[in-house]
């Protein structure tokens, strides 16, 4: 890693890059996938970091140890850096864990929130040690004082959460039609426009309220809710591969491979390229529970006489010669 992307790194995480250069760092980050759990150490040390006092020192001896690094080629940059308080929060931590991660994770302007945005499938770790994957275009904010006396967030899209038990903290989520709040558990919650908001509880027990009624219920393992402007709601089941995305589990019965393929997308993150259009009507029955990508093309291959080969972010399936 150069000292020019810690340089912008720092930048990013104090939010002076330009909008074109906030576009050019987040596609660095995202071709790169080896940055991703460093990043989310980097977001729960700069969420803590309420005290400025404390954090100077440090930020002096991050800044030492990086002008000694670049040998004064970035000396301008240094000055302008150190006017911002969380600029040289962000060198401290930057010196001290090394690398960002994928995530297209920022701070939002006069706030110590922090946002995650799933350019693609994203599994976090949060603070509080809770676990969330993030489907592609998901956003999830952390509110300032997370994991102080509660863990409130706010989520668009979907997410599956995993929540680390504390029964003095709460983990609420506030979704576009309902909150949502557990102490430990594992769930779903898709809240996306003009559709109702679906919670889907694995485990635990999840208290589901609607926002815009008195309407209110608690929810067990296996158990479902919808939420729509008018009234909250239970539902009796969904789709069987309504979460394969987060839980990379797969129920298919007589589906086609079109269908089969988009649902590898989502939960791989890998384009699945037929060379025939006709490879896309086969169809197949099968569950699929554990296994990767390749163990499941293996068998897809296997049962319609294919071959295939990963090139890149694709993995081509053509008929075999």
């Amino acid at each position: 890693m150069n000292d020019a992307f810690y340089i912008q790194a720092a930048r990013f995480l104090s939010g002076e890059l330009n909008s074109s250069e906030h576009e050019a760092f987040v596609a660095q980050i995202n071709q790169n996938q080896e940055l991703n759990k460093e990043f989310q150490t980097i977001a729960q040390y700069w969420n803590k970091m309420d005290d400025q006092k404390s954090t100077r020192f440090d930020s002096e001896q991050a800044w030492s140890k990086l002008e000694h690094r670049i040998a004064n080629q970035q000396d301008e940059k240094r000055k302008k850096f150190i006017k911002a308080p969380k600029m040289a929060i962000a060198a401290a931590i930057i010196l001290g864990f090394g690398l960002l991660t994928l995530l297209v994770a920022y701070f939002l302007p006069g706030h110590n929130q922090i946002r995650y945005v799933a350019e693609q499938r994203m599994e976090i770790t949060l603070p509080d040690n809770s676990t969330v994957i993030l489907k592609k275009g998901s956003e999830l904010t952390l509110d300032e004082r997370f994991n102080k006396k509660t863990r409130n967030t706010n989520l668009k899209g979907q997410a599956w959460f995993d929540v680390a038990a504390n029964d003095n903290k709460p983990f609420i989520i506030e979704a576009a039609r309902t909150k949502i709040e557990v102490v430990g558990t594992a769930f779903s919650v898709d809240s996306r426009p003009n559709r109702p908001d679906l919670i889907i509880v694995k485990s635990g027990t999840v208290k589901v309220k609607h926002k815009y009624t008195a309407g209110s219920m608690l929810l067990q393992a296996d158990e479902y809710a919808e939420a729509d402007k008018k009234s909250l709601y239970a539902i009796t089941k969904v789709n069987p591969n309504y979460l394969s995305w987060a839980l990379q589990d797969f129920y298919f019965s007589n589906a086609t491979l079109d269908f089969v393929a988009t649902k590898l997308e989502e939960a791989f993150g890998k384009n699945v390229v037929f060379a025939d259009s006709s490879i896309g009507k086969m169809q197949i029955s099968a569950t699929f529970k554990n296994q990767s990508l390749k163990e499941i093309v293996d068998i897809i291959s296997e049962t319609h006489n294919l071959q295939y080969n990963f090139a890149d972010e694709n993995v081509v399936l053509k008929q075999r010669n």
